[in-house]
């Protein structure tokens, strides 16, 4: 008798414990949580940029004039041959990794200086409501037709656009060698500015 009900529970707990896990399997999966997540990709694109004007742009002209003295054995007036009419606006920036900083050139590439005179040029330091690392001015310099740095080194930033932003350009006639004058003698001049790199 024993022996057989020995049998008995051998052979029916066999199959409890080969049935215990298929029971158990549905409460401990709804126990669980699952979660899913997808991966996206996507591409930040800055773009390298270099771009000067002058302000205000519909009048980006100006008229120095010397005046005659109004006694004699006096020199001609040029206190009032000078305008600071005029903005230089820019923006930049700069490809990842660069070092280099940015200046800006100008030259006169087209006309004549009248002969006996010279036409100086000076920017003042940054005004505005830009942002970032703006250039320094490289002080006076004689207008010529070889390229000469105004302002220097420039980095990623922008000055603001027109008037009261950016340098505000100081242009000046003055007098070298009266000898050489002719005042009949007038030029339009045309002045290029570059931005490039250091």
């Amino acid at each position: 008798m024993m022996r057989t009900l020995t049998k008995w529970l051998l052979r029916h707990c066999k199959w409890v414990w080969a049935v215990w896990p298929l029971l158990m399997g549905p409460a401990e999966i709804s126990g669980q949580s699952f979660s899913s997540r997808q991966l996206l990709n996507f591409t930040v694109q800055i773009p390298e940029i270099a771009l000067i004007d002058i302000e205000p742009g519909g009048a980006a002209n100006i008229n120095l004039t010397l005046s005659s003295p109004t006694e004699a054995g006096r020199e001609m007036n040029t206190a009032i041959a000078s305008d600071n009419s005029l903005w230089l606006n820019y923006s930049s920036s700069l490809a990842a990794g660069r070092t280099t900083t940015r200046k800006v050139n100008v030259q006169i590439s087209g006309g004549e200086v009248p002969a006996g005179a010279s036409i100086r040029l000076s920017a003042s330091r940054y005004l505005g409501s830009g942002k970032g690392t703006f250039g320094q001015p490289s002080g006076t310099i004689t207008l010529s037709n070889s390229p000469q740095t105004l302002i220097s080194g420039i980095g990623g930033c922008f000055t603001g656009d027109g008037i009261n932003n950016g340098h505000q350009l100081n242009f000046s006639l003055v007098v070298s060698d009266y000898s050489l004058l002719d005042l009949a003698q007038s030029s339009t001049l045309r002045l290029t500015y570059t931005i490039t790199d250091n």
